[in-house]
């Protein structure tokens, strides 16, 4: 049990992670993506005449060396030994996935197929960059919605391999990248547009000062019973099938949430409108999680509007950061530095960001930007030499 004494599989997980210094917010999603992975689309709720299931697109967002790839292989190997999960973790292309989930037109269907949870622990080493990881994420983008119960399967065909019919596709994604790598692979396009409306872009807190500093990370004593219990939950959730239903209260907390919504600035629109299927999602999610049970009750539709409200808040500066230009993103990366450490020299700035080609002019300049934004203020020290704090909680426009 977690340390309420709860069985709810998310406390437990967490509380099997221990103490370290990674952001608790890549194993809380790296949790959520491995249920949502394992319930893969055999249970789902009915919105209007389409059934909507628990898969998800997560994206761990934060600085080289935060933590994302062990948060995401500490998922996976808690259930690859399973066997319950098709798993594809590594390098691919939009063609190879095709072949991967697709059959030929001259062969039957097969659903099964079609199943897969993909796992990059860096985002632009798996998809590559350009065209090739363009056509990745249209590919995404066109099969995220086209699962259980669609009668038209999803069809792509060149006149070189023929066509492929992908039946009932449920294709979940957990990766991780560096905001900076995470632009070369995701366009602006995809940004503000169908695909980024889809996907959960969550970024982690990794503080430098953080007292929670440690060697590496202090597992509980009873480590190997939790991963027991937790593989035995997994294998539990695994045989759930069927139709999710919401309690009475459920709904009406759902409904009403969602008619009294404020309006989403230009950038986060298409989210916006897409934060209802994200809310039933979760919903199917923290409900499993706190028992093999197909009840979704009011607590779990809380849980899943706090989510996705928080990750809303965050979306206009996800978005501005992803679909910036190169001017704008240096702006961006000065930011993060200085919020990062709280407080830092200027002769430290440099040191950070002189690797990147950034001379004094260009750093004054930033400087300048973020002081009469009142991100960051300037402070001279005694010896004629300034200082960077991080004013912190003001969002930038």
């Amino acid at each position: 049990m977690s340390k309420d004494g709860s069985d709810n599989f998310i406390a437990l997980y967490r509380r099997m992670q221990g103490q370290s210094e990674i952001p608790a917010e890549y194993h809380f999603w790296s949790c959520i993506a491995l249920i949502g992975a394992v319930l893969s689309d055999r249970v789902y709720v009915v919105w209007a005449t389409r059934r909507l299931a628990p898969n998800l697109y997560v994206f761990l967002i934060g600085p080289s060396g935060s933590g994302k790839d062990y948060a995401i292989e500490s998922a996976l190997s808690l259930v690859h030994p399973l066997n319950i999960v098709r798993i594809y973790n590594g390098r691919t292309t939009a063609p190879h996935l095709v072949d991967m989930i697709g059959t030929a037109d001259y062969e039957p269907p097969d659903p099964e197929k079609a199943k897969i949870w993909l796992t990059m622990p860096e985002l632009s080493l798996s998809l590559g960059t350009g065209d090739q990881a363009d056509s990745m994420v249209r590919l995404l983008t066109g099969i995220y919605g086209t699962g259980p119960g669609n009668e038209v399967p999803f069809s792509e065909g060149t006149r070189t391999r023929g066509q492929k019919i992908i039946t009932n596709p449920c294709v979940n994604v957990l990766a991780g990248s560096t905001a900076e790598w995470h632009t070369d692979s995701i366009s602006t396009a995809a940004v503000q547009g169908g695909f980024y409306a889809r996907a959960f872009v969550v970024q982690g807190d990794y503080k430098l000062d953080d007292p929670m500093r440690q060697w590496e990370p202090v597992l509980p004593s009873d480590y190997e019973e939790i991963r027991a219990r937790l593989r035995s939950r997994l294998i539990a959730m695994s045989k759930i099938k069927g139709e999710m239903r919401l309690t009475t209260k459920a709904l009406a907390k759902a409904v009403k949430w969602y008619h009294n919504r404020k309006l989403p600035t230009y950038p986060v629109i298409p989210w916006w409108q897409r934060m209802r299927a994200h809310a039933l999602k979760l919903s199917i999610i923290f409900a499993v999680a706190d028992g093999e049970t197909k009840v979704i009750k009011e607590k779990h539709v809380s849980v899943a509007i706090k989510v996705v409200s928080s990750l809303e808040e965050q979306m206009p500066e996800v978005i501005r950061f992803a679909s910036s230009g190169v001017e704008s993103r240096l702006v961006n990366r000065i930011y993060d530095i200085i919020k990062r450490y709280r407080q830092i020299s200027r002769t430290d700035l440099i040191r950070n960001v002189s690797s990147s080609g950034v001379t004094a002019a260009k750093l004054n300049v930033v400087i300048e930007t973020l002081v009469e934004a009142g991100d960051i203020e300037e402070v001279s020290t005694s010896r004629g030499g300034a200082i960077y704090r991080w004013l912190g909680g003001k969002e930038r426009e």
